[in-house]
């Protein structure tokens, strides 16, 4: 089986979050827009949470993909918020 792996990162080692939320999604570049190709979210009263999204592809077919990620961590009374996107600018080959 043959995959296309994206990942995201939230972390903060200056104070103990008690609890660190993340949720990411990977999309490829169709004729028409972006269409959802999967997501995973993960928790937890960590400094840093990974999530790793595994989409299957193709032997030799070629996309632009993206991933747009969000997270809120709660620390020290507050709650912070981030969220972000990364996305190739030319096609990649499903190898």
């Amino acid at each position: 089986m043959n995959q296309i792996h994206t990942r995201a990162e939230s972390y903060c080692y200056i104070v103990q979050p008690t609890s660190n939320n993340l949720s990411a999604t990977t999309y490829r570049s169709r004729w028409w827009g972006w269409e959802s190709q999967g997501s995973k979210s993960k928790a937890g009263a960590k400094p840093m949470v990974r999530v790793t999204v595994a989409i299957n592809c193709t032997r030799g077919d070629w996309y632009r993909y993206r991933t747009n990620s969000r997270g809120y961590m709660n620390a020290v009374g507050q709650t912070y918020t981030a969220a972000s996107y990364e996305q190739n600018d030319s096609a990649i080959r499903c190898r």
